[in-house]
């Protein structure tokens, strides 16, 4: 039988990894009290849902089949290990170690620890920021990841079709109706617009839709790869990129929040194609590796704000937070890759003695 050629990996899209680094460092700047006018929060967590939504389509939509409840549920479960073991870690440092939580009656702990750990706590306003006041966002990530087959199969559908500009269009408007409601009659409802897993897998979607977008032929693509000069598309990341930190700076709370969704969709697509000056840049090494702690970095700097509070104005504070945010990433990541290949190798001779067939007398 002849062989069957398994496909060769897709090239990593470098560029928005390190963009992944920068927004996770403007999540924490908003924390720290840096550059407070950017409302850098809403943004980068934003730029991080639309990221995840397209970097999901990139890597793994040619895969991804189904739609079907169950399938939703296998997708959580397989992404599951790379972020339930930070999310444990954080709650269990919050609920020992920090006295806001560690003083709650046994009851409180119990009820709404376990809503904490079954990554539900972001669906209501009263609770989203319990525990790891940051860990609502595995909480909406999550949910993202449970749609994501059923969005796969939708945006298929829709690619074959010819209509994936009307998926995209439905979406947005949905997006904007439900922050219209929210806005427009605050007090009927509840949900939070950046917090709320609907909300946020909906930028998800939107960037899923658009990385779907990316990845399939079209003469709008094969124009700005193969007819525009790198000095052009560098042109063109720079003015979008520029555009957007402009909205950001300039209009903060002013706009509805889907305008700067909508306003970094362009510039996250230009980008993924890596072949200007700014995509380079984003794509170098430094960036790229700090990418690879994003979710431990992110999850346990609220911890260490506990213990280092915020010294607004101290340019040597904000070295020192770094420092100590980025060890405690680093060593988390080591020691939980040591217990992962301990814990393998002793299944493994447990495995081994069980099936080695006994010697008869």
């Amino acid at each position: 039988m002849p062989k069957t050629l398994t496909p060769a990996p897709k090239p990593r899209l470098l560029p928005l990894s390190g963009l992944k680094a920068l927004a996770v460092i403007g999540v924490i700047a908003c924390h720290t009290g840096a550059l407070p006018q950017w409302d850098l929060c809403a943004r980068m967590v934003e730029l991080l849902f639309l990221l995840s939504g397209f970097c999901m389509a990139y890597n793994h939509g040619d895969a991804l089949t189904g739609g079907s409840f169950y399938d939703g549920w296998r997708t959580v479960w397989r992404k599951l290990p790379q972020i339930y073991p930070i999310h444990l870690a954080t709650f269990l440092l919050q609920l020992f170690f920090v006295a806001k939580w560690a003083a709650k009656p046994l009851g409180f702990t119990l009820s709404f620890g376990l809503l904490n750990l079954a990554l539900l706590q972001a669906w209501f306003p009263k609770t989203q920021f319990m525990f790891n006041n940051v860990s609502w966002f595995l909480s909406a990530l999550a949910f993202c990841y449970f749609v994501t087959p059923a969005l796969t199969a939708v945006a298929r559908r829709a690619k074959e079709t010819g209509k994936l500009w009307l998926m995209f269009a439905i979406l947005a408007s949905v997006r904007l109706y439900l922050e219209y409601m929210r806005l427009t009659y605050p007090m009927e409802l509840w949900y939070d617009l950046h917090t709320n897993p609907l909300i946020q897998s909906l930028n998800y979607s939107l960037g899923f839709v658009a990385g779907i977008y990316f990845t399939g032929k079209s003469a709008f693509n094969a124009f700005w790869r193969e007819r525009l000069s790198v000095m052009q598309v560098s042109w063109l990341e720079i003015l979008l990129t520029g555009l957007y930190l402009a909205c950001c700076y300039a209009l903060a709370r002013d706009m509805y929040r889907l305008f700067f969704v909508m306003a970094a969709l362009p510039m996250i697509y230009i980008l993924a194609g890596g072949r200007g000056l700014l995509a380079r840049l984003l794509a170098l090494r430094p960036l790229v590796w700090l990418s690879a702690f994003n979710l431990e970095i992110f999850m346990l700097h609220s911890f260490i704000l506990y213990y280092y509070p915020v010294q607004p104005g101290d340019l040597w504070y904000y070295v020192k937070f770094s420092g100590l945010v980025l060890g405690a990433a680093i060593i988390f990541r080591l020691a939980y890759r040591g217990l992962y290949r301990a814990a393998r190798r002793l299944y493994g001779f447990y495995r081994g003695r069980k099936q080695t067939p006994k010697r008869v007398a």
